[in-house]
């Protein structure tokens, strides 16, 4: 039987938890009379370290299936970087696959780049066709199909990346510097139209 003293000792502690709750989620308030900066929304670009150099990966805007390779001295001394670049390929593949799918590497190139203090340099490469994922083909506008996504047409989309990693250091490093495009799916033409 719950006596009075076990009914005090149970709001006691709703009470407790309530208010720790409260202070620990409470949106704080915004002042805005502070001299602090404000907030950005700068978008990190994934970028590989090396020992006193970075490097990162951009397409090209200007050319298609380019993709720019920005190499970074970070010091105050001549340092070289020695990188590899690999453009991966995940295929798309069915829902029903019990399996998970892996990248197939398509282009992978060794780089040793030299660079005097403070110097930037940039690299354009040109991926080949397969380093972009071909998409499950559009079905023809009036078909049955043709209001429905690749999900539901029972496939997963693939994707496409670009991955930076070290070479010849002991604690190799790895990471996905950029998704690429895919490429531009044909069309499925309807039968009995041209």
């Amino acid at each position: 039987m719950w006596t009075r003293r076990d009914f005090a000792l149970l709001a006691t502690a709703a009470i407790a938890t309530f208010g720790i709750t409260v202070a620990a989620f409470w949106p704080r308030l915004a002042n805005a009379v502070d001299n602090q900066p404000p907030a950005t929304t700068d978008v990190k670009v994934p970028t590989l370290n090396l020992e006193g150099a970075s490097v990162s990966a951009a397409l090209d805007s200007a050319h298609a299936r380019t993709v720019i390779l920005t190499v970074r001295n970070l010091t105050d001394s001549a340092a070289t970087a020695q990188f590899a670049a690999e453009a991966n390929v995940v295929q798309p593949v069915s829902i029903m696959s019990r399996g998970i799918p892996a990248g197939q590497a398509v282009w992978t190139n060794d780089y040793a780049v030299n660079l005097q203090p403070g110097e930037t340099k940039a690299i354009s490469v040109e991926l080949p066709e397969s380093a972009f994922v071909q998409q499950p083909p559009t079905p023809a506008p009036n078909s049955a199909q043709a209001q429905q996504t690749p999900m539901q047409m029972g496939m997963r989309p693939g994707r496409s990346y670009i991955t930076l990693s070290t070479k010849g250091a002991p604690r190799a490093q790895s990471i996905q510097a950029l998704s690429l495009p895919a490429k531009p799916e044909p069309t499925a033409v309807a039968k009995g139209h041209s």
